[in-house]
């Protein structure tokens, strides 16, 4: 049986945690530009900028 210290442990789970986190930020990343793409046939970002930068 191996010794694991309590800052192991933490570390363990500060790191398990924090990949879940990044697994599910993906998700709704990969969500969101799948719904942006099927409301819009296209989208014009170089001619938005230059609108927005006009403000």
């Amino acid at each position: 049986m191996k010794v694991i210290s309590i800052s192991e442990i933490a570390t363990f789970k500060i790191s398990n945690d924090d990949r879940i986190k990044l697994m599910i930020l993906k998700e709704k990343w990969k969500e969101l530009f799948l719904d942006l793409s099927q409301n819009s046939s296209v989208i014009d970002f170089q001619r938005k900028y230059h609108l927005c930068k006009r403000l």
